[in-house]
């Protein structure tokens, strides 16, 4: 070999398969003839060749062939024993009963296949739900509130009735009773207005009221509850020291209502407040002497302008885009509860709400 491959033969030096036989000697499998060696030579005892008229060879053949017949008998019993054994009915024994046509055949045990369904949910409770409603098998059953038996809605009988009281009537024209016994606004020397005011809500009940549907469509009970508190109001300072109760008729003897003394009486709150997509800024049910819900239209114009003037310069967004705008708003609100305050008279208090401008103007700092 050349010189370069030295360090090749160095490494294989140790290998007998490749070390160079002496001189005259074969190598290991070659034979004398030269031929090349086999694949399987030095593992004769691996590879045995069976041959068919070898009787050992048979006999070799005919055991594996009875170790799988084996094999499979094992298999066969493995499984018969696991369907378990199979009872044969006895002479002694007779056969089972064929159901008849009146009788149905007994059902066969059904194994349980295990699903990826979930289980269904136990019933709901009842009582859990109550007010909800709950579905059942005739559908959405309404339950009531345990809060609705609390509010008694039955009207108070006139025996009950002591003073002067104030409440609408299917068959009456005249809201008033005495006593329990029914009397006419003239009776009392009320102002001419106020008398015009008790019937006109008394002809509105009877006009958006059903004794047997309730309120008709498009009846307006806010308009009448406020109307009603502004008349009771009304009919206790002409009346003088007689007590009034004031009962809304729908709400039975949960609307009953003592009216005090006017230097003691609460007053009822009314907000000027603006919101987006508001047109009226005012909040809270009032009666003026231009109406329920209504001043006189030189105020209601002043309050739609003010309203009209928010929704230009105030951005949902952005807020106000002019300081000078926002402390212009500021001014004319405080100018606006003056006028609703001399006009809702001492039975109500105007409360403003300048939501839109707190900390406008203290950024921006005092007009100029």
């Amino acid at each position: 070999m050349g010189q370069g491959s030295d360090w090749f033969d160095d490494i294989f030096a140790g290998d007998p398969l490749r070390a160079d036989p002496p001189q005259g000697a074969d190598r290991p499998g070659s034979g004398s003839g030269g031929e090349p060696p086999s694949v399987t030579d030095g593992f004769e005892d691996l590879f045995v060749d069976f041959d068919e008229d070898d009787p050992q060879a048979g006999d070799a053949g005919a055991t594996a062939a009875d170790a799988r017949d084996t094999s499979s008998a094992r298999l066969d019993a493995a499984q018969t024993a696991a369907a378990g054994p199979r009872v044969e009915p006895t002479a002694d024994e007779p056969p089972p009963a064929e159901p008849t046509a009146d009788e149905p055949p007994p059902a066969e045990p059904s194994a349980e296949v295990p699903t990826d369904e979930a289980p269904a949910p136990p019933a709901p409770d009842e009582a859990a739900y109550a007010g909800e409603g709950w579905a059942g098998d005739e559908g959405t059953v309404p339950q009531e509130a345990p809060w609705v038996s609390d509010i008694d809605t039955s009207p108070v009988p006139h025996r009950e009735m002591t003073g002067l009281w104030l409440t609408t009537e299917s068959d009456r024209e005249s809201p008033l009773r005495l006593d329990g016994q029914p009397i006419e606004p003239e009776e009392l020397d009320l102002a001419p207005e106020i008398v015009d005011r008790l019937l006109d809500w008394s002809d509105q009940w009877r006009a958006q009221w059903d004794e047997a549907q309730g309120w008709l469509p498009r009846a307006r009970i806010g308009d009448y509850e406020a109307l009603g508190h502004w008349l009771a109001r009304r009919v206790k300072d002409g009346a003088g020291a007689v007590e009034v109760t004031l009962q809304l008729a729908h709400l039975g003897r949960a609307g009953v209502e003592r009216i005090a003394a006017a230097d003691v009486r609460a007053p009822l709150v009314v907000q000027l407040s603006n919101a987006h997509g508001r047109r009226f800024p005012v909040v809270g049910d009032f009666v003026t002497d231009s109406g329920v819900g209504s001043f006189t239209a030189e105020l209601n114009a002043k309050l739609e302008g003010w309203a009209e003037h928010f929704a230009a310069h105030m951005d949902p967004v952005l807020g106000w885009g002019d300081a000078r705008a926002a402390r212009d708003h500021a001014t004319f609100a405080g100018e606006l509860v003056g006028e609703m305050t001399d006009e809702l008279g001492p039975d109500y208090r105007v409360e403003l709400d300048l939501w839109e401008v707190l900390g406008v103007l203290e950024a921006q700092g005092p007009a100029r």
